[in-house]
């Protein structure tokens, strides 16, 4: 009687170990294929719109810092095209998470959009340039050139993507200790029930029934809490970025914990079944 008290509890130890371990190993593998995958980023930055948000935010906080008057205002506020800002955002976002010293468009380029369009608005609307009116311009370019810099190179995002780059060799460490130990776990079970395969469905069936509940009553509560709403950021273009990506992330896991849930169920439908056969065989 002792010894079978035992056994059971070394089961349930085994298991309980196995459903960590699988918990672990598929939260890992979500993080994996989010945090540290900057193609899930550059989909967010689609997703949002975030280059057209940058745009906006560039030209705002230069109608806010610019401290000359002139006609030239507008022209240069709205100076820089959405494109080349969107081009920018996606080497910044890649050299971050490469590790290059690049810093995001080097001055020289972001200039040289700002007379292109001032250049073309001055030719069509022939218009001469004094020098105050040429000064002037040169200081706003200076104001917008560093809006740019500050705004599509936004500290926050660099901050976020350094601190997923730091941490990314630990998490693929974690997720190999993770995987290997429900390995082995689902090694023994199998060992354990290999003259008895209806044990191992139920096993089996349990651990993925309590895997899927957890992501799902976790994440989902989560999600539905509107957490990344929570978040705040002084840049409206980082903020609607990180709301989307966060909310997309746990949806993810709800998504995989139902996906698991339904596994679980499955099996255990067709492990309930099963025994349902063999009470009625045998009872003939």
């Amino acid at each position: 009687m002792e010894e079978e008290k035992t056994s059971r509890i070394r089961l349930g130890v085994l298991l309980l170990i196995c459903t960590v371990s699988l918990l672990g190993t598929i939260s890992l593998g979500i993080v994996k294929g989010t945090f540290f995958n900057q193609s899930f980023l550059l989909e967010q930055t689609k997703k949002t719109e975030y280059s057209q948000l940058v745009a906006n935010e560039i030209s705002q906080n230069f109608r806010e810092d610019n401290l000359e008057e002139s006609e030239y205002v507008e022209v240069i506020a709205t100076s820089i095209p959405q494109a080349f800002i969107e081009q920018s955002i996606k080497v910044f976002i890649h050299d971050t998470y490469t590790g290059s010293k690049r810093k995001i468009s080097e001055t020289t380029e972001v200039t040289e959009k700002i007379d292109s369009v001032l250049q073309s608005y001055i030719q069509e609307h022939q218009l001469t340039l004094d020098e105050t009116e040429k000064n002037k311009i040169e200081t706003m370019k200076v104001t917008l050139v560093n809006q740019f810099q500050r705004t599509a190179g936004s500290y926050y995002l660099f901050y976020f993507i350094h601190n997923m780059i730091e941490t990314m060799e630990k998490g693929d460490f974690l997720f190999l200790i993770m995987l290997s130990i429900f390995l082995v776990c689902q090694l023994i079970i199998i060992l354990l029930s290999r003259k008895n395969i209806g044990r191992f469905i139920r096993y089996t069936s349990l651990q993925l029934g309590v895997v899927g509940g957890v992501l799902i009553i976790v994440a989902g509560a989560l999600y539905l809490s509107r957490l990344s709403q929570n978040l705040e950021f002084r840049s409206p273009a980082v903020q609607v970025l990180m709301a989307s990506y966060i909310q997309t992330v746990l949806s993810y896991f709800v998504i995989s914990g139902g996906i698991v849930a339904s596994l679980g169920v499955i099996l255990g439908l067709y492990s309930f079944a099963r025994y349902k056969k063999k009470e009625r065989f045998q009872s003939n």
